[in-house]
């Protein structure tokens, strides 16, 4: 399977530009182990084994949920591990939070050179990174509704 999927995948430009997508989400895994998550799920998102969804986040799988079945090639034995995806799991708030965190933490440091260069850029004008990303999105929506909200058709009946 690893081999068909390298030849296809390096044959088509579009399908190359997307596992390279996919490998700089997963950069700490090997090239094979990418190879093999995106053939198999090209729109995987933040992806943990079992025990690392259920030890790390309290989050569990979903009923029915199917794993992404991986070769660690590093290993004499070539064992299989399957990687889930953290829709398919469940849980409190608190884990999703805590998985999220796996992604997007930003150390103390780094905030104020952040918030000022979201400032120079954006304008935003918040001193924490919180509400920085809120006005941010806010920026984002009220840009997306001045382009398409002109064709949507609004009747007034009053």
């Amino acid at each position: 399977m690893y081999r068909q999927a390298v030849q296809a995948l390096t044959r088509n430009r579009t399908e190359w530009m997307g596992l390279l997508s996919s490998v700089s989400k997963y950069y700490r895994m090997s090239f094979d182990k990418n190879v093999l998550i995106y053939v198999q799920r090209p729109d995987a998102g933040l992806l943990a084994t079992k025990a690392g969804w259920e030890r790390q986040t309290g989050r569990y799988l979903k009923a029915g949920s199917k794993g992404i079945g991986v070769v660690d090639m590093n290993n004499p034995k070539a064992t299989l591990a399957y990687y889930f995806d953290l829709a398919d799991t469940r849980g409190s708030y608190e884990g999703f939070r805590k998985a999220m965190g796996a992604v997007w933490s930003l150390e103390r440091q780094y905030q104020p050179e952040i918030l000022r260069r979201f400032h120079e850029r954006f304008g935003t004008d918040s001193e924490n990174t919180e509400n920085c990303l809120c006005q941010l999105a806010s920026m984002q929506a009220d840009l997306f509704l001045e382009k398409y909200l002109s064709r949507v058709g609004v009747r007034d009946e009053g």
